[in-house]
């Protein structure tokens, strides 16, 4: 997982260790860049953001959220 700043948004990344090329889903809602990623739980993902903004996603394992 890594929290991103590039010119597909201001996303975290979740990646399959086997490919490093493409990210297997992004996670969006900051309105700046992505500082942090934390993944305490396996349902739950927090990120803090440029924005000032902390931001819990919940996640099922789906590709679709």
């Amino acid at each position: 997982m890594s929290g991103s700043y590039d010119d597909k948004g201001n996303n975290i990344k979740l990646w399959d260790i086997r490919s490093r090329t493409i990210p297997i889903h992004n996670i969006t809602g900051h309105d700046d860049k992505v500082l942090s990623v934390d993944w305490p739980s396996t349902n739950l993902i927090l990120s803090g953001g440029a924005d000032g903004q902390l931001r819990m996603h919940t996640w099922d394992g789906s590709e679709e959220q």
